[in-house]
């Protein structure tokens, strides 16, 4: 079973789509705010990242990095940035040898799932 670790600030956001995914199968964890995904991150090692790019008063994909530098992520492992303000298509620039997917909010849950399996797959 994947572990995925979602992180947006939005709670009601956050235990929707928990019981989506949970519901397919996958375990899950949650982080509402940059200290949260630190500390999920580190300890419960994600086979996948679902990331808020607004998360609060942060830059989740700055975050991110931030979590890569410092060790306590894996480069290896997948994220998929989620956005209210962008169309679906992958980030730009995208980094050599990582990763990543971009969906917009509103999402298609199915499109969600779709991109959640491929890139477990690929990793």
């Amino acid at each position: 079973m994947a572990k995925i670790l979602l992180v947006d600030d939005e709670v009601q956001f956050l235990e929707l789509l928990k019981f989506e995914l949970t519901s397919e199968g996958f375990e899950v964890f949650t982080a509402c705010n940059e200290e949260e995904f630190r500390m999920r991150a580190f300890s419960e090692k994600p086979d996948l990242i679902i990331l808020d790019i607004m998360l609060g008063d942060k830059n989740g994909p700055l975050v991110y990095d931030e979590l890569l530098a410092e060790g306590l992520l894996d480069r290896s492992v997948p994220v998929i940035f989620l956005s209210a303000l962008v169309q679906d298509r992958p980030p730009i620039p995208v980094t050599a040898g990582r990763n990543y997917a971009l969906h917009g909010k509103p999402f298609e849950s199915e499109k969600l799932i779709q991109a959640i399996r491929s890139l477990i797959k690929a990793a």
